[in-house]
């Protein structure tokens, strides 16, 4: 996890895209603050952010993770893998520049805070990208906003279990909910998703708590 006011390393890694999703999560649990994601043809490169006191660790666990695929799909799997150290005032202005608005089909809009601009979408989110994972772009969150377009009912309670940057829960919110629970065992997430919950207008009717599921009450 990228502390600010210190530099940080970004680690790139280049790998096929059909792999994308399973080394995007081992570097999020790794520790980086984001990825970014740049598509080419068959291949995509992997960008993640990384405190500069973890990078040798991080360098090595990734390592030893990329090497464990070339060995279980020697002939579908292949990688480069390389760092750069950057200093923490660039974090800021290069992840901006790279967050566009994402487009799911005709119903959903994910779109920068600082992007003023209206957009008809039955359903727009607004994210203020930081340090907390869920800016739209990945894969799995795109399939899960879409399966909240569909499953989300006026007056439902939604639980979202991981909720880091809170696009989900606001996602459920704006679909209609009438309360969600948003869980995260990182506390750092706090002030950037109550940020975004502010910023979509659905505040008061999310609860956030920090921990476990041991956090959740009955209905």
């Amino acid at each position: 996890m990228v502390k600010i006011g210190r530099p940080y390393y970004e680690l790139k890694v280049a790998v096929p895209s059909q792999f994308e999703e399973s080394v995007s999560n081992f570097l999020i649990e790794a520790g980086s603050s984001g990825i970014k994601i740049d598509q080419n043809h068959s291949n995509c490169r992997l960008t993640g952010c990384f405190d500069d006191r973890d990078i040798n660790s991080v360098l090595k666990n990734t390592k030893q993770y990329l090497e464990a695929l070339v060995s279980l799909f020697p002939k579908k799997f292949s990688y480069q893998l390389g760092h750069q150290k950057r200093e923490i005032n660039d974090w800021s202005v290069k992840w901006r520049k790279s967050f566009k608005p994402v487009f799911l089909g005709k119903k959903i809009a994910v779109v920068p805070g600082w992007d003023k601009r209206k957009f008809a979408y039955p359903l727009v989110i607004r994210i203020y990208p930081q340090m907390a994972f869920g800016t739209g772009t990945h894969p799995t969150t795109q399939s899960c906003l879409l399966a909240l377009s569909e499953l989300v009912k006026p007056g439902d309670k939604v639980l979202d279990v991981g909720t880091g940057s809170g696009i989900l829960t606001i996602a459920a919110a704006k679909l209609g909910a009438k309360s969600v629970t948003a869980i995260d065992v990182d506390r750092t997430i706090t002030e950037n998703a109550k940020e975004n919950f502010k910023l979509n207008k659905v505040e008061k009717k999310i609860r956030l708590e920090i921990g476990g599921l041991d956090k959740v009450k009955s209905p």
